[in-house]
């Protein structure tokens, strides 16, 4: 996809490509509200009753960058305020085409630590029973990580903020993702039933 954004730049088309990793938080739209991955893993815990083992060897080290969703919005802000600017004759502060691309991230996590959170605070808010990781069946690897993407348990995903940090003084202000696993798990109980609105 990245090769059709960069095909298209011409002497009327810039072109810059934000490259996200795991979102999560809840946007503030109409439509869909949340992401996919964190908040499918936290409904097939909450679903099966117990926490997860990601079924990989390697599950413990096996990480991911962060973002929450209105820092992830804050980047495509910067750029086209600064795409504005530059059409009103102001300084540009935004790299373009070849150079015009952006990571937004706010740290690393691991899959199974995330799985552990999950399970941890779901026993807490008494949604299952224990905060005892378990197994996945065959099946449920086969139906339900797939809910998830099952790429991400074989995968890793490292980037660094370096141009938006330098180019437009961007730094995440939305905390961090363990901080929002309480109103995750809230959020997914209501969602497969297990809390009312």
């Amino acid at each position: 996809m990245d090769k059709i954004v960069l095909s298209s730049i011409s002497p009327k088309i810039k072109t810059a490509i934000i490259c996200p990793p795991t979102i999560w938080g809840l946007g503030r739209g109409t439509g869909n509200r949340r992401s996919i991955q964190i908040y499918n893993l936290c409904a097939i815990t909450l679903t099966r009753g117990s926490g997860i083992k990601i079924p990989h060897p390697l599950a413990d080290k096996l990480f991911w960058q962060n973002i929450h969703l209105w820092d992830l919005t804050n980047v495509y802000l910067e750029l086209i305020n600064d795409a504005i600017g530059e059409f009103n004759g102001q300084k540009v502060r935004a790299t373009w085409n070849e150079e015009g691309y952006y990571f937004a991230e706010n740290g690393r996590f691991y899959w199974q630590e995330v799985a552990g959170w999950i399970a941890e605070e779901a026993a807490r808010q008494g949604l299952i029973k224990s905060a005892e990781l378990t197994q996945m069946s065959e099946k449920e690897k086969e139906e339900e990580l797939r809910k998830v993407g099952v790429a991400l348990w074989n995968t890793e995903f490292d980037c660094k903020s370096v141009r938006a940090r330098k180019l437009f003084g961007w730094k995440p202000e939305q905390g961090s993702l363990k901080e929002e696993v309480p109103e995750i798990v809230r959020g997914e109980g209501k969602m497969v039933g297990h809390l009312k609105e």
